[in-house]
């Protein structure tokens, strides 16, 4: 939701607008920096929602790093999920509400690269595109950005749906975003399962570790994710 709220600056990091900022950036994560931020730009209302979004992230990491969560529990995981996505999702809509509707709309199109100020390349496996010479991302990129066209987010299952649909009510571009966990490597889980104990590399720390077990440290990054899906193939950016 911070990327909606503040000018980005790298990942997690935010562009501070204050003539006497201490630095030029802050992280989104510092609670203080960021509510003085929002006092300055005139968006006080915002600090509620973003708690919330703070609180759901800090039960999430008590529960799955707690002591009896040393081995990895999909049931347990998915326990959690269902209970905080919910709420995560009704708060980033109502921050989307607190924000000017256009600000939504551009920081999407920024966020997905359609917003024709930088040029972008799309890949999958086996094609890759260009925002150079492909004319169906000019045509796709110029129907998203047309007057005409309308921006709507909604809740869709346990996603946020952002559509923008032509004159014609045509859907241009699926894209949804799962309210999930990304568990970022936090338990061990290579894709052969093996008995006893074996040695890894936990961020420069060799540790013995069962199949299943958390990391030590690379469980630390266990986060909330918000990670965007878009269908190109829909789009009619891929084509066969």
């Amino acid at each position: 939701a911070c990327g909606f709220v503040f000018d980005r600056m790298g990942v997690g990091k935010y562009i501070d607008p204050r003539p006497d900022a201490p630095s030029v950036a802050f992280k989104g994560s510092v609670v203080a920096r960021r509510n003085d931020v929002l006092d300055f730009l005139g968006k006080s209302e915002l600090k509620d929602p973003l708690a919330v979004l703070d609180r759901l992230q800090a039960e999430m990491r008590e529960e799955l790093l707690a002591p009896d969560c040393e081995m990895y529990d999909p049931a347990r995981v998915r326990s959690v999920v269902e209970r905080i996505a919910p709420v995560g999702i009704e708060t980033v809509l109502h921050i989307f509400e607190l924000l000017d509707h256009e600000v939504v709309r551009k920081k999407f199109l920024e966020r997905i690269g359609m917003d024709g100020k930088e040029e972008a390349l799309f890949f999958d496996a086996e094609r890759y595109v260009d925002s150079i010479t492909n004319p169906a991302y000019h045509k796709l990129r110029e129907e998203l950005n047309a007057e005409t066209t309308s921006f709507t987010v909604r809740q869709h299952l346990q996603n946020i749906r952002f559509e923008f649909t032509d004159k014609a009510d045509k859907a241009l571009v699926p894209s949804d975003v799962p309210f999930t966990i990304n568990t970022n490597g936090c338990w061990y889980r290579p894709r052969e399962r093996y008995n006893g104990l074996r040695d890894y590399n936990d961020k420069g720390h060799v540790v013995a570790l069962k199949w299943g077990q958390r990391r030590p440290r690379k469980s630390k990054e266990i986060a909330t994710s918000t990670n965007l899906y878009v269908n190109l193939r829909d789009a009619g950016i891929f084509t066969e």
